[in-house]
């Protein structure tokens, strides 16, 4: 099995462990609702119930919802013949940027409706009595329950007075399956909330089951591995393609048209870099001193080897041995040696019919690179070459006499 297949199934395993048992965790057969803070800002909750419908109310203060974590607000079993939960309060309160804390509105979160039409979760007016100091878990008959909190204490702590607190959320819950014999049970409800970076306005949503958040994992899960298969069939192709353009490169390369643009390639950068030595060397910079009087040396050799003006081949004489000697003549004949290493070129002229005087070169692409891979065009052209004669390196035995051409700067054509 691909690897990176099996490291995504790893993780989706790991991924969807968290999900299950958080399921296993409801209560049976209990409306719940689960609010998720996916702030990291800490916010604190009040649960209000009016579970007789009528004067009496059962406030539960605070419920923690850590930053990044969830808390359970209802859990209920009083449901009525038509599936309907007891109606609840929701109030949340955190520490804003400011540094003030206190109670925070609400979006409405879409959520459907009850068995009466209603939506399931709408703004609420309500006012109840909390303690900032301490948890808030009381009961009162007074209705509304917020309208004396002036004069209201918790008996656990008389001395800490009670304050007026905005609820935000008016919750209607339904059961989620009934019986024959109308009895209701069950409804989860899930809330995710999110502190903003200024205000104190809750942005608040329908959250996802446990069973959708797997779903949802298991559906990026999913494209993870779709994706990595395209990626990998793509890097696949594109390593295909650029190795098939660097074989197409290396034969192009490779090929005579490649070496001799090579060749040329070379030799303009060989032109190029001795221009901008010698200007560095005139502008004072030190560090291409010594370059720069090889170059001129090499000049100055060059120069010395074309001092004595043109002769013709027909005139060699053995007293041309180990000196410098121009000559100029017709090219008659071009062979190249493919068995040698290097493969000499010869150049054969016209006043030499005899073959006494040659020009030899082992870089026959040191031509080929300024008239092209037929050295054949040669033939009939004005030859003039330079340097210092010796015996031949190449024509075999015929030739008395010849010039060895190593630098492009040793031989004209016209």
């Amino acid at each position: 099995m691909n690897r990176l297949l099996v490291l995504l199934l790893a993780a989706l395993a790991l991924m969807l462990v968290p999900f299950s048992a958080l399921a296993d965790d409801l209560p049976a057969g209990y409306i719940t609702l689960q609010v998720c803070n996916k702030s990291r800002v800490n916010i604190k909750g009040v649960e209000v119930n009016n579970p007789t419908k009528g004067n009496r109310w059962q406030i539960f203060g605070w419920i923690d919802i850590p930053a990044n974590d969830c808390a359970y607000f209802v859990a209920q079993r009083g449901i009525d013949p038509g599936g309907n939960g007891d109606p609840t309060y929701l109030g949340f309160a955190y520490i804003d940027s400011t540094g003030a804390w206190g109670a925070a509105s609400a979006d409405v979160p879409a959520y459907g409706t009850d068995t009466s039409g209603n939506p399931s979760f709408s703004k609420s007016e309500l006012h109840v009595c909390v303690s900032r100091a301490d948890d808030t878990f009381y009961s009162t008959n007074d209705d509304p329950p917020g309208e004396h909190c002036s004069t209201t204490s918790l008996n656990k702590n008389p001395s800490e007075k009670l304050v007026p607190f905005a609820m935000a959320l008016y919750f209607r819950p339904v059961a989620s399956k009934c019986n024959f014999f109308g009895s209701c049970s069950g409804g989860e409800y899930y809330l995710d909330i999110t502190v903003p970076d200024q205000g104190r306005q809750l942005r608040v949503v329908r959250g996802l089951s446990p069973e959708e958040q797997g779903m949802q994992v298991l559906g990026n899960f999913l494209k993870a591995v779709i994706n990595a298969a395209d990626a990998q069939n793509k890097q696949r192709a594109e390593a295909a393609a650029a190795a098939a353009t660097e074989r197409q490169r290396q034969a192009q390369a490779n090929s005579p048209e490649g070496r001799l643009q090579h060749a040329r390639d070379q030799q303009a950068a060989r032109e190029q870099r001795d221009k901008q030595i010698l200007a560095a060397d005139a502008a004072g910079n030190p560090n291409v001193k010594i370059q720069a009087q090889m170059i001129r040396r090499e000049q100055e050799d060059n120069r010395q080897r074309w001092a004595g003006g043109p002769q013709s081949p027909a005139a060699y004489d053995l007293q041309w041995m180990g000196k410098n000697v121009a000559i100029v003549g017709t090219v008659s004949r071009v062979e190249v040696d493919p068995n040698g290493s290097p493969q000499w070129l010869t150049i054969y002229f016209k006043e030499s019919p005899d073959s006494t005087f040659v020009v030899c070169s082992p870089y026959p692409d040191m031509f080929q690179e300024r008239v092209g891979l037929n050295l054949s065009v040669l033939v009939g052209k004005t030859l003039e070459a330079a340097g210092q004669v010796e015996s031949p390196y190449c024509g075999g035995k015929a030739p008395k006499g010849s010039i060895r051409v190593v630098e492009s700067t040793q031989w004209k054509i016209h």
